[in-house]
Formats: C-alpha cells, structure tokens, sequence
C-alpha cells in the first residue's frame, strides 16, 4: 500500500479510536479528503425540494482560523495606532504603555498567520514537493513585507509632502518662527502615521476576507481530490 494510503488508513483507525478530548487536528488533515468525498457521494443521492437546505457542521483544524484571526488581530491594532495622538508613545494602560501593546498585538496577529498559511500551502502540495513549497511560502512573505513597507513608506513620504506643503511662517521673531514650522512639521507627520495605520489596517481587513474566501475554498477543493 503506498505510504500516503497507510498514513490516511491510520488517521482513520485513531479518529474512530480516541476520545474527543484526544482529537487531533492533524489526523483531521489527513481524513478530511475521505470523509468530504463520501459526504458528497451521499448528497448526490439526496432529492431535495427547493425550501429544503441541508446543515453542514464540522471543526476542521482550525487553521483558518487563526490565520483570520491573526489578520483580524492585527487590523484592529492599526487601527487603533490610526487613532493615536501626538502624545501617543507616554499614554499608559496601567503598567504598560499604550504604544507597546498595540506594537504587541499588531506582532502577535502577523505570528498567527506564519504556521496556518505554511501548513495550508503544504495541505495543497505533494509531499515530494514540500521542500519546494515551503521555501516559496517564505519567499512571498519576505517579498510581501519589502514590497508592502515600500509602498507604505512612498505613500507617506507622498502625503508629508502633500500636507505640509509649503509653510508660510510670518513671525516675527526668529524662535517663534522655529516652533511654529516645528509645530507643522509635527502636525504633518502625526497626519502622515495616522493615514498608513489605517491603510494597514484595510489591507490586513481585506487579507482576512481573501484568505477566508479564497484560501478556504482552495483547501476545500483539495480536500476532493
């Protein structure tokens, strides 16, 4: 019997074997290809009339899961920069400082992300190609991240400009007419962080939805085969 064989054949003994509480979401990728084929098998006999609907319930391994949870995460916490004042780096949640635990959750969004979506592209490859896969999946996420901080980094250079503008300070005294440019200047870059948190924080929202769509439907697909 081919190794892939054994290793479903197995699956299936220890899922119809262990208690609930001993349930492995592994062993749930493994078998889930079998049961899904059977459960469509079984509906193609089904007649059904048109306001009937059938209820599918299931847990899955959960790896979707948190990979839109990480993005959601981690959306939130952009958000929530996109709202800070200038005074936003000594502002303090009890013992902690505000800055620093939205920093954390931003981090601990984009860290769930890393396992599902390593462990979803490997569900979709052949096991003679892991090695392959594996090394793409980082070259993407590397890429992502140069590509994606660039743009962010040359759109808020764009929208500094585009504030800022071209100061008119009409002081008379030369001090004033230091802090007053320093004044703009900061008002401009406190514009400039707001608007890419929120932009971040749209693209981690729309991650979320193409990998719930898309993603989960890839992985559904390659459950049939």
């Amino acid at each position: 019997m081919h190794s892939r064989h054994r290793a479903v054949a197995h699956a299936v003994w220890r899922a119809l074997t262990v208690s609930v509480t001993d349930w492995d979401g592994r062993d749930y990728g493994q078998v889930s290809g079998l049961q899904r084929a059977m459960v469509q098998e079984a509906m193609a006999g089904l007649v059904l009339a048109k306001q009937e609907r059938v209820l599918d319930v299931g847990c899955g391994d959960g790896f979707l899961t948190f990979a839109v949870a990480g993005m959601v995460l981690s959306a939130a916490a952009f958000l929530q920069m996109s709202t800070w004042p200038a005074n936003a780096l000594t502002l303090h949640i009890g013992p902690l400082l505000q800055a620093d635990v939205a920093l954390a959750a931003c981090g601990l969004g984009f860290g769930l992300v890393i396992a599902p979506l390593t462990a979803a592209v490997l569900a979709m490859t052949r096991d003679q190609s892991h090695g392959l896969a594996t090394s793409l999946v980082v070259l993407a996420r590397t890429m992502g991240m140069l590509v994606g901080l660039s743009a962010l980094t040359a759109f808020g250079l764009y929208r500094f400009h585009q504030i800022l503008g071209t100061p008119v300070v009409t002081d008379p005294d030369l001090r004033a007419r230091v802090d007053h440019l320093a004044r703009l200047v900061s008002a401009a870059f406190l514009q400039e962080y707001r608007e890419i948190f929120t932009v971040a924080a749209a693209i981690c929202a729309v991650s979320a939805v193409v990998m719930l769509v898309c993603l989960g439907q890839r992985l559904r697909a390659t459950a049939i085969r």
